[in-house]
């Protein structure tokens, strides 16, 4: 009876004849990237650009297969998706160019600001395509709020620590620096976490530019903040390590991995250091 009942109910909120929404049987591609960017600013939505070529057998199977799945099918509605063909037409292959692409099949997603939250080479299974389309709509929403704390308050130091490490994660560099060194000019607030980190990836891009001095000087300012933080202190000496080693400052790189070595034996980064040390004293 109580079945029955609900069957009833059921029937007077339902019209006949209604049908369930379906999600639709395949992504909708465009081929024009400056439509897309335009769509994505106007839904808030990210971009999914898929870079491909007719000859990237790879890609084929990646229409065939993963962008084919019904769960991706569905998952990708939250994006505004673009097909790029990399030898197609001057402005498609512009697109490529732009972002530096070399490897098929390539994956690219932008936030709807167009700034770059992932980009993914090579072939994935559904199952884990599926996974990276969730996670990038997650960070999408992250990046996004970090973008309007800073178009609020651009000396958000907070916000600016974590756009420059989602650019720096993405390789996007020259921004990840920017964005960073922004950060660094008005992080007195922050957790001495942050700030430790903060000097450390700084101090990596610098010591990679061959910029000694400056490297040294933000380690050595992170490793002076108290209290200590063993995994940002551990990776720092290394770097700062490593910085004197290609510095040409035998010296000081020794003594501040064995000051690793005695701080942090059990470390990650105390094996490296063993294996610096010992090549540091065969080039004696």
């Amino acid at each position: 009876m109580r079945r029955a009942l609900g069957l009833l109910a059921l029937a007077l909120v339902v019209p006949r004849g209604a049908a369930a929404v379906e999600a639709p049987a395949r992504i909708e591609w465009t081929t024009s990237f400056t439509t897309a960017v335009a769509k994505a600013g106007a839904s808030h939505k990210p971009l999914m650009v898929e870079f491909w070529a007719e000859w990237c057998g790879w890609c084929h199977v990646l229409e065939r297969t993963t962008l084919a799945d019904a769960n991706v099918v569905r998952l990708a509605q939250d994006f505004v998706a673009v097909r790029i063909d990399t030898e197609g037409p001057p402005d498609q292959a512009r697109v490529a160019a732009r972002y530096g692409i070399t490897g098929l099949p390539t994956m690219l997603f932008l936030a709807p600001s167009g700034r770059t939250v992932l980009q993914l080479s090579g072939y994935q299974q559904p199952e884990q395509f599926a996974r990276t389309l969730e996670s990038v709509r997650e960070q999408t929403a992250k990046v996004t709020a970090w973008e309007r704390a800073i178009a609020a308050r651009p000396d958000d130091a907070a916000a600016l620590l974590h756009l420059g490490l989602q650019a720096f994660d993405a390789d996007a560099l020259d921004e990840a620096l920017e964005l960073l060194l922004r950060a660094y000019r008005a992080d007195a607030s922050l957790p001495v976490a942050d700030r430790k980190h903060l000097r450390l990836v700084l101090g990596t891009v610098r010591g990679i530019e061959g910029k000694y001095a400056e490297s040294e000087t933000l380690l050595k300012e992170g490793l002076a903040l108290t209290p200590a933080d063993h995994e940002n202190d551990s990776q720092m000496l290394l770097t700062l390590g490593r910085v004197y080693a290609a510095w040409g400052k035998r010296d000081d790189a020794v003594a501040v991995l064995k000051r690793l070595l005695q701080a942090f034996p059990s470390a990650p980064e105390s094996e490296t250091a063993r294996q610096m040390l010992a090549y540091l004293a065969a080039q004696r």
